[in-house]
Formats: structure tokens, sequence, C-alpha cells
């Protein structure tokens, strides 16, 4: 649904207002990331029903069950608990998963434990006639970290038929429900763990890298506004059977987390997204009713579902075309690169073509396009003086290749005048990890290989931080931290028990503090990857492996960090 024409309206009024500064020196995200959810309400993240041979039972618009059928709730263990060994030697599951669980749905169904999933009961289920409500608790006792339901005899009413499904499902964690009053949206350890940061990047969280669908396709398979997440669907998770556009969390859920925790807000605009699509044509950022355009409007007054309040007005809005659109592995790359064929045999003379038929150059051009058109439709809606204040436009580019910076800024340049005036920084990666370990090592050794990476790896960073400064933009890490040979399993409950060991945390304040905050030419921005999640062969990414357990070194590392920049930009 588009906004308002009311809103519209009051744009240039709106255009007048009074942007925050620039942000900070030394500005320190994380990528957003929760294990357990960071909903309380645990079916928002939450996998669609299925039948008991696995096949995806029937669902209306918002994605409810249209039958009776079985729901994985959660699934927490660590990885390989379903198919033995499991990576991790600890076998860690997050805590405070035992207690009683809230389940309330509109409709008549008889629940049960489903696969052995958990040890528990189902207690207390009521149906209200008067409301159409079923309540019930789920007592969770002897936890797996694992949640599988069985919903069977379901009736949308007390008219409907047998196996008509259910809506509304509400499953709400122990730790979330109040004494009184409805319960919070978010986890209140996941809001607690994001205490330390400045900033909160959704790249996951949106469901970013999407599989973006042959560009060859008719239609492009553009993203139009309508086909969205919305806050009311069943889940917050990618599912495009549901909705072509379905990809993560309804955007509402960005405002409301942000504003409650006052922090500014790095977003990545799906690479297939209306606003300029697939052709630059003229009057095409004016379009009020693309993705872009759309989106835009939201973050500046919100709709119905957030108060009609959007991201208060100190709050910036970093500002990413995508995710590693350099980068082969991702359908955005693909989508990206046919793209700018497509510009080019439509308009021959197109910018990015310019001096070159190479289709390399021209897809990282229309990539960095890309982020000017975006910036473009946002400085429509916000202003142009949100430029570099609210809104922050990031250029994240292949580390690999420093180079590729220069050319692209070069290009900007010539095209659209100096890239400080639209651009806010330039972006990278800025991981250290344990890939030169021996396959043996012991977790001394791991740790070492660890600290020679930080140490010695920062060689691409120089260098393009000086190509910032000569454009004087910032410099800053999309995504940086501690990482892994990912997807190799050898070695690995040495792997994972090096990135909990207590030599861990002066190496992460090290390459925070010296080898990026602390080079000559120092980084700006910093996104730590990731806030939370289990630790395996494909990553012990999360700075803790559960947001209810904030003693872990790499987060106690985090709060180091934190504690000496304060002191540092005091004493500035």
């Amino acid at each position: 649904m588009l906004l308002s024409v009311s809103l519209l309206i009051c744009l240039s009024l709106c255009n007048s207002q009074v942007f925050p500064p620039p942000p900070k020196t030394a500005s320190l995200g994380v990528e957003v990331g929760s294990r357990p959810p960071a909903f309380c309400d645990v079916i928002k993240e939450s996998r669609p029903f299925t039948d008991t041979t696995g096949k995806q039972v029937p669902f209306d618009a918002n994605g409810w069950p249209m039958n009776d059928g079985k729901l994985v709730v959660f699934d927490l263990r660590p990885a390989f608990a379903w198919a033995p060994p499991i990576d991790d030697p600890e076998k860690r599951i997050p805590k405070y998963l035992d207690g009683t669980w809230k389940l309330s749905f509109v409709g008549i169904a008889n629940v049960s434990i489903a696969d052995n999933s958990f040890s528990g009961s189902i207690k207390n289920a009521v149906f209200d006639n008067t409301t159409n409500m079923t309540t019930a608790d789920i007592i969770y006792t002897k936890t797996d970290a694992l949640m599988v339901l069985m919903f069977t005899n379901t009736q949308r009413t007390p008219a409907s038929h047998q196996n008509s499904g259910v809506t509304n499902i509400s499953i709400i964690a122990p730790y979330c429900v109040q004494k009184s009053g409805p319960p919070p949206i978010f986890n209140p350890y996941f809001i607690k763990a994001l205490e330390p940061f400045d900033h909160m990047r959704f790249m996951g969280a949106l469901g970013t890298n999407y599989q973006a669908g042959f560009y060859g396709d008719k239609g492009n398979h553009i993203i139009s506004w309508d086909q969205r997440s919305f806050p009311n669907d069943s889940v917050q998770t990618g599912w495009t059977d549901l909705r072509a556009g379905k990809h993560g969390w309804a955007w509402e859920y960005v405002i409301i987390l942000a504003n409650m925790v006052e922090k500014d807000v790095w977003i990545n605009i799906p690479v297939s997204a209306s606003g300029c699509l697939p052709y630059p044509d003229k009057g095409c950022d004016q379009d009020q009713s693309s993705y872009i355009y759309q989106l835009a409007l939201l973050l500046q007054h919100g709709n119905s579902f957030t108060s009609n309040v959007g991201l208060k007005s100190n709050i910036r809005i970093y500002i990413e075309h995508s995710n590693e659109v350099w980068n082969f592995g991702f359908t955005q790359y693909t989508w990206n690169k046919l793209n700018a064929a497509d510009r080019v045999k439509q308009d021959p003379k197109i910018s990015i073509a310019f001096n070159t038929t190479d289709q390399e150059v021209m897809a990282r051009r229309n990539h960095a396009k890309r982020l000017v058109e975006i910036g473009t439709i946002f400085s429509n809606v916000f202003g142009s003086s949100a430029y570099n204040r609210k809104i922050l436009l990031v250029l994240a580019e292949w580390t690999g290749f420093p180079q590729h910076y220069d050319e692209l800024l070069n290009w900007l340049n010539l095209f659209y005048g100096p890239p400080k005036n639209y651009l806010y920084a330039v972006a990278q990666t800025h991981y250290f990890s344990d890939s030169s370990a021996p396959e043996n090592a012991n977790i001394q050794q791991i740790l070492t290989a660890i600290k020679n990476s930080s140490e010695t790896g920062y060689k691409n960073t120089l260098e393009i931080g000086e190509i910032a400064s000569v454009w004087s933009l910032k410099l800053a890490a999309y995504e940086a931290g501690p990482g892994m040979k990912v997807g190799d399993k050898t070695n690995i409950g040495n792997r994972i028990e090096a990135q909990r060991n207590a030599g861990i945390k002066p190496i992460v304040v090290e390459d925070v503090l010296d080898n990026w905050f602390g080079l000559p030419r120092p980084g700006d921005v910093y996104n730590y990857f990731s806030l939370s999640g289990a630790y395996s062969r494909f990553g012990c990414w999360g700075a803790t492996d559960d947001v209810g357990d904030l003693t872990t070194q790499k987060y106690q590392a985090i709060m180091e960090i934190t504690a000496k920049l304060l002191q540092s930009a005091k004493k500035g």
C-alpha cells in the first residue's frame, strides 16, 4: 500500500527539518543477528507450516496455514545436531529457553508436541467463543533448543470445516512474558546486547542476499513496494512463495527498533528494488510509486503500524546498494551485471559505457550509479541538504582491488561531480582469520594465526584509506571482525574454542583500536560482524553465541573497545 497523498503534500515542509550532525569519529556498529530470535514472538522467525511429509501446506495472503500441519517454531541446536557429529565441542545452546511459553491463535485446534522435539507439555488450553481465540501454555522443561508443534482438527471459526487452519499464531518466549499488558516486540536480551554500538547494519535481517532471479526473465524480477515483507505477515523471514519481494524483516521493524534503542541504521537496498529500474529514464527518481521512493517515505514518516512515526530526527541512515555486488557467489552480482549490459543495449551512450566495452567495468559503474540513483530518490524525500547528515551513502567494493575504488570515484567525479557532495564513505571488509594455522593446530597456534592476520592484513586498507582521503571521504568497514576458513570442518573443535578463549579478546581490541581506528589514515566506521550466532564450520561470527550471555571474550572485547573510544573522545 502506498503512503497517503497528505504525506506527499507535506514533503516541502518536512524537508526543511534540522538534520543531525555527521556521525562521530570512530563509529562502532554491528550486524544485527540474534540467537535466540530477536523477536519476543518467536513465530516471526519460524518456518512455514508443512504436512507430515514435509510438504508446505496451503496458506493465505498473510502466510497463515489453511490446513492442519506441523510447525517448526525454532531450531537453535548447534550444527550438526541433526546429523552428528556436532561441530561445537561444547554443544552450546541458548540459555533461558526453559519455562512457560505463551501460545495464542485465532481459531480452534488440538496442539501437541511433534517429533519428540522437546520434553514438556501443553497445558491450560482454552478456547474463547466470543473472541474466537485459543490460548495455552507450552511448558518447556528440558531443552534441546528445538520446538516443533502439530496443529490438528483446525478450524478458523467454530462454523468452519475441520482442517481449515488457524491464523494469528503467537508464541511469546518466557523471558518476554509480562505480569500485565502486552509483551515487548523485541527480546530484552537482544536489546541489552545492542547497547555498546552506535549503529546497526540490517543486511542479514533484511534478507539482502536473496535469490534475485534471472534478469533476462520477463519483468526482470524487479520488486515492487507491494511485494515487500509486511509487519503483519506470519513470519519475518524470507518467503518468496508468499510474495515475490518478501525477503527478511518488514521495514517497519527497523524503524521501531532504531527508535527504541536510538541508534543509527545501516540499510541495504535490494538489488532489484524498483526505482529507476531497469533503466534510468528521465524523471524516474520522481516516481512516487517505486519501492525506493516509498521506502524513503516510510523511513521519514512511518505508517499506521509505526503509529505514523518515522525514524527519529537524530537517527542517521547509512545506505548501501545491496551487499557485495562484486561477489560472483551472490545472485546480485549477476543481476547487476546483466542490468548494466541491458542499460548499455538500450542506450549505448549511457555513462557506464564511457570509454569501455569491458562488462566488469560497466557492472562496477552500474553498482555505483545505482547508489547515486538511490541517493537521489532519498534526497527527493528528505531534501538535498540531508546528504552526509541524515542520509549517508556508502560505496562498498572489493577490498582485494583498491584500484577499483579509485576508478569508480574518478568516473563518478566525471559524470556527477565531486563524490564528497553525495557520498559519505567508501567501504571494505576488514576480517582477520585463522586461515594460516596448521591443520592440526592447537588453540594457541590458532590464536597466533588470527593475531598475525590482524597485524599484517591491512595493506589494502592503507591504500583504500589514502584513496578516501584524496576524495575527502570517510573509510568504513561494512563487515569486520575475527573470521575463519568457512565450510571447512578440519580441526573445527579447536578452531571454535579459539574463538572463545581468553586470548581472542586482546586480538579483537587491538584490531579495532590499532589496526583500524589507529592506522596512519584511521578508519572511520567499523561494523562488527555480527552480534550473535551459533559457532560452527560456517563461522564463529557472533560477538556471542547467545544474546543472553554477554560474558564471552569477544563481547567483552567490544565493551573494552567502547570504553576506550569514549575515553579517547572525551580527551579529544
